[in-house]
């Protein structure tokens, strides 16, 4: 008489390796794709909130008859930043830090970019903002002292600037002032926005028109080749 009970077979070692094999050529083609599409979410969100902080600033210039905003206020503050930034710091905004253009924006937390890390020169929540072209739309080009007096005070309306399309406002940056290439030695490193290429190797960029575009920030691009798209002028230099 025959054995009613069916005999379980298991996997075999082969098979067991077969199926590891296959998961982990799986996961090598999609954890790359998930990645890429991580990161462009993080770039989009980005273009986002430089957009409004871009809107917010082209507010304050109609409310102030065409003048730009100043890159602080004139008061000093008895807490860190110790100024009053033109947008409040990342990490701060609960802690009093109230910025020139909050009043124009729905909310402070566009002030950060979501692609920002702690690697960032601060090594803190402050690490990873926008820069404010602030030598061109503050000073009109001239280098200043970086102090509360030179920054609170704009030299610059709109009608200086020649083509609004193509001159920098804000851009990735490690710290709300940005340095442009001509001006890169006189202020510190950490201004210069080589070094905050956090979006596929570039820059979300806002112009003063209120559009955004991607810069690649490979060797030859416009952003740090000279201060052609940061001028008010564009005479003096060349594309």
């Amino acid at each position: 008489m025959r054995d009613s009970k069916k005999t379980i077979h298991g996997f075999t070692l082969i098979e067991l390796l077969v199926v590891i094999a296959i998961i982990a050529v799986l996961a090598a083609i999609l954890f790359p794709v998930f990645t890429q599409a991580k990161n462009a979410a993080k770039t989009a969100s980005c273009s986002s909130n430089m957009r409004q902080i871009t809107q917010a600033w082209l507010r304050y210039t109609d409310d102030f008859n065409g003048h730009t905003s100043p890159f602080c206020g004139p008061d000093a503050l008895p807490y860190p930043p110790y100024w009053q930034p033109i947008v409040p710091w990342p990490g701060t905004e609960g802690k009093g830090t109230y910025g020139i253009l909050t009043p124009y924006l729905k909310s402070v937390n566009v002030c950060s970019c979501p692609a920002r890390n702690t690697g960032d020169v601060w090594k803190s929540t402050n690490g990873g903002v926008y820069g404010y072209n602030g030598v061109y739309l503050v000073w009109g080009g001239d280098l200043r002292a970086w102090t509360i007096a030179d920054c609170s005070k704009s030299l610059v309306t709109m009608s200086m600037i020649q083509i609004s399309s193509k001159t920098i406002c804000w851009i990735d940056c490690l710290d709300l002032w940005a340095t442009s290439p001509r001006s890169a030695q006189s202020y510190p490193p950490w201004a210069f926005v080589i070094n905050a290429n956090r979006h596929s190797k570039g820059w979300n960029v806002s112009f003063c028109d209120g559009h955004v575009k991607w810069h690649s920030s490979s060797s030859g691009n416009p952003i740090s080749k000279n201060d052609y798209l940061w001028a008010l002028s564009k005479s003096n230099y060349r594309k």
